[in-house]
């Protein structure tokens, strides 16, 4: 059927590929590997903590388009291939409560590698819903621009400004919430906005590090296009 304008879609199981190799070939770990000194630790870790995180996911997603000329993005300094489409869709995904850090964690190197595995399964997870929200725009005869979230550096895009994202869903449907201090419940919740119509060009890509403001000191750097290319 397509993407319906001002319909909510709420989407209570999202399905995201989270295996051994390619949780080891996404930015961080996949540079951490190629040092020889950690590599064996490092996938040792990997394989152990891998199961523990996938236990306690419970990946949701919500996500609605609006006619952006109504939606009040504009007091929010948008990214400009938004402000350029005929519509904008808001969208808000989360891995659920995942716990801060484990009890049979054999020291800090095992906390840095578990931070790594969640923060890959949220960047799937961003990109499967994308690309669940660009095929039914384009089923609409839509095209989309790239996904734009605030605070990550590209179009330099400041974080405080998901709270329009917030504002603009019924984001309890999903168990999240942005507090009055701008604080995300469930941590890693993230949001995004994608800009689409009839009359812009179809983004080559939804998810990238060009840009980004942060890539010359980010260990992240490619972890986006690395999914993308697997999504």
């Amino acid at each position: 059927m397509g993407l319906v304008i001002e319909e909510v879609t709420i989407l209570r199981e999202v399905a995201i590929d989270f295996s051994l190799e390619d949780i080891l070939a996404t930015p961080p770990l996949s540079k951490w590997r190629k040092s020889r000194n950690s590599r064996d630790q490092l996938e040792a870790a990997v394989e152990r903590i891998r199961p523990e995180v996938e236990r306690e996911l419970n990946p949701r997603a919500i996500y609605r388009g609006v006619p952006t000329e109504t939606s009040g993005i504009h007091a929010y300094s948008p990214p400009a291939p938004v402000t350029k489409a005929e519509f904008v869709g808001n969208i808000v995904v989360t891995p659920g409560e995942l716990e801060y850090g484990n009890e049979h964690a054999e020291g800090m190197f095992d906390d840095f590698v578990r931070d790594a595995i969640e923060n890959v399964a949220v960047q799937r997870l961003s990109a499967v819903v994308g690309q669940r929200f660009r095929d039914e725009a384009n089923e609409r005869g839509y095209n989309t621009t790239r996904l734009f979230a605030p605070g990550s550096g590209i179009e330099n895009w400041p974080l405080e400004n998901r709270r329009y994202v917030f504002d603009s869903l019924p984001c309890e449907e999903i168990g999240v919430r942005l507090t009055d201090a701008g604080q995300v419940e469930p941590n890693k919740t993230v949001s995004c906005v994608i800009g689409f119509g009839p009359d812009i060009e179809q983004a080559p890509g939804l998810v990238s590090c060009e840009g980004c403001s942060k890539l010359p000191d980010c260990p992240y750097a490619g972890a986006r296009d690395a999914i993308a290319a697997n999504t």
